[in-house]
């Protein structure tokens, strides 16, 4: 990504700031066994797989146990 010296760490904090409150959003909309409801759709398994992106940065601090 970018060198450590280039990182503005505010601009960064406040990102996953948003991050963190999109995923309690998602948490909220969950209304069945799936993301999107009583089946799987393209929709649940794109989510999914922006959340396991995510993981990857430690930074994201979010654990399967608190999301989705």
């Amino acid at each position: 990504m970018r060198p450590e010296e280039r990182v503005h760490e505010p601009w960064l904090e406040h990102n996953l700031d948003h991050v963190r409150s999109d995923f309690n959003w998602l948490d909220e909309q969950v209304k069945g066994p799936w993301i999107s409801g009583e089946k799987l759709t393209q929709a649940g398994v794109t989510t999914v797989v922006m959340y396991d992106f995510l993981r990857l940065f430690e930074r994201c601090d979010i654990t399967a146990e608190s999301h989705l």
